[in-house]
């Protein structure tokens, strides 16, 4: 038979309480390493003629009898050293003691184990044997502390003076010091865990039991994260556990352990299951609750979300004080809203401060959110980035308004915190008649279309002409814009984990925006040689 070994644990995780946990041990003696028969004469005979029926053995039927315990969960059994320690009154000093000693008056008696007994989570017991945590654990000074702290608390004894007759403080010293036991229990008391032992006696009849016949046949352990640890682990074959003892005999035990709790019935099965089943429904309820219904859900593949969360910051030199701002969203035929959702705006009225500029603070907030759907968005990209179109007018106290200027600007195609300076411009009548309208009446030359700053709404074609209009140029307004991007491209992209370019590739907006730049570049360097062509022009002549 295979002997199994006694220092591997195996760790289990269950949905039952642990109280529910039963144990079954059988102990059985084997033999003794060294046999020495006992010879026995009832007339000395010489050493040739003694009779074999004559060497008196002991009882095999006695001492191999095997001996099975059920134990549960920390369920207290005595020993025969603790019944005899307990019985007594006078052993017996904290309240544990009592109630042990009650125990055993009530159990003596009718005891029906011999040598197996159990050491629960409450009892001064540390296993010396599977200890070695001295040797390979180091120990920091605030576990040391935290360890002489508890066993302040829980030894209960009177200590020494905390300061001498001349008023000097003296250490604290225990009169009767704590045992190895005691201080190797509370050490591990830091550890947030329930444990027991199941033990057995194997002292021999003829003495006195003690400490040292003591032996661990299994540690249960469960810690605040409900992982059970079993020590050594449930016989699963037909081979079984070997003790040998350290007695002068050296006698040899085996023992099994079998995991014998009771199974739940169909009925109590099906009984847990609708339980817990109602216990998650009203946690997830409780959780949604908590939550809120405000919270809207990812939006489906092929789909791109922008959320702007926008800030009219200031605007400043401009010609006339008392400024407000009209300001309103422009969206293609693929970029949707809310039905809710208000895509236009106005500010508040703000006086202008400063004398060399006139700086008009806002500090207006707006937010919209657009989604963009469409099916081929992949391979036609995006037709159209959105823009945000803004038209300053001014109030005076004459309730006289005049259009101080229109800009517009591109919402930011990368997701982030941006800080946009728009430069405005406004039309200018030809005459002077229109002029001298505008500061004695008020009433300017306005715009029919607002889209008409960028590209007007319906020109389709080749070529985008504004000869004839006359601008004059105004004032700057600046808005903060935070912009937010989800779209299902993002999980995929993180799960494939592959380069496959950015979102903005994907619509056809980061191309766009690239050729742009390209066409802006060239505009800038061409403008510089025309000016350093002119410069040397007005050098010659």
């Amino acid at each position: 038979m295979e002997n199994l070994q006694r220092n591997i644990a195996s760790y289990y995780r269950s949905k039952d309480p642990i109280r529910n946990l039963k144990i079954r041990v059988t102990l059985k003696k084997v033999t003794a390493a060294s046999v020495v028969p006992t010879f026995a004469h009832e007339n000395k005979k010489p050493s040739d003629q003694i009779e074999m029926q004559t060497i008196k053995k002991e009882d095999e039927k006695t001492e191999n009898k095997a001996e099975e315990c059920v134990i549960g969960w920390q369920e207290k059994l005595y020993c025969k050293r603790e019944t005899d320690y307990y019985a007594d009154s006078e052993n017996c000093n904290s309240v544990l003691d009592h109630l042990y000693h009650k125990e055993v008056l009530s159990v003596r008696n009718s005891r029906t184990n011999k040598r197996l007994f159990s050491y629960v989570d409450h009892d001064n017991f540390a296993d010396d044997e599977n200890n070695d945590d001295d040797e390979t654990i180091y120990v920091t000074p605030v576990a040391k502390r935290i360890s002489n702290l508890r066993r302040r608390r829980l030894a209960n004894k009177s200590m020494g003076d905390r300061a001498d007759k001349d008023g000097n403080k003296v250490a604290l010293q225990f009169k009767n010091p704590i045992s190895d036991d005691s201080s190797r229990t509370l050490s591990k008391l830091i550890v947030p865990e329930q444990s027991m032992f199941i033990m057995a006696d194997l002292s021999n009849d003829d003495r006195e039991p003690t400490k040292e016949d003591e032996y661990v046949l299994c540690s249960v352990t469960i810690n605040s994260n409900g992982l059970i640890s079993i020590k050594p682990d449930f016989n699963t074959s037909n081979s079984s556990y070997r003790i040998v003892t350290k007695s002068e005999y050296q006698e040899v035990y085996e023992y099994r352990l079998e995991h014998c709790s009771k199974p739940m019935s169909k009925v109590e099965e099906d009984r847990e299951k609708k339980a817990l089943k109602e216990l998650y429904q009203r946690h997830g309820a409780y959780q949604a609750s908590l939550i809120g219904t405000e919270f809207a859900t990812p939006p489906p593949s092929g789909t791109l979300r922008v959320n702007i969360f926008g800030e009219i910051n200031m605007a400043k030199n401009f010609e006339y004080n008392d400024i407000y701002i009209h300001y309103c969203l422009y969206l293609t035929t693929e970029w949707k809203t809310r039905d809710s959702d208000v895509i236009a705006g106005f500010t508040q009225i703000s006086k202008c401060k400063g004398d060399k500029e006139k700086t008009a603070h806002f500090g207006h907030p707006f937010e919209f959110e657009i989604t963009y759907e469409k099916a081929n968005f992949n391979q036609v990209g995006v037709s159209e980035w959105p823009q945000l179109f803004i038209e300053v007018v001014s109030c005076d106290s004459w309730q006289r308004y005049r259009i101080e200027g229109y800009g517009y600007t591109l919402i930011p195609q990368a997701p982030g915190m941006h800080k946009i300076e728009i430069q405005t411009w406004r039309p200018v009548a030809p005459d002077l008649v229109s002029e001298m309208r505008r500061f004695f009446i008020g009433g300017a030359p306005e715009l029919n279309d607002i889209t008409y700053v960028s590209h007007p709404a319906g020109s389709d074609g080749p070529c985008l002409s504004k000869y004839g209009l006359k601008t004059a140029s105004s004032g700057s307004v600046t808005v903060k814009m935070n912009v937010l991007q989800q779209s299902q491209f993002f999980v995929d992209k993180t799960k494939s984990r592959k380069k496959v370019g950015t979102l903005l590739d994907k619509l056809g907006g980061e191309e766009t925006q690239a050729a742009l730049a390209k066409v802006i570049d060239a505009f800038q360097k061409a403008r510089n040689r025309l000016k350093a062509a002119r410069g040397e022009l007005d050098g010659i002549y």
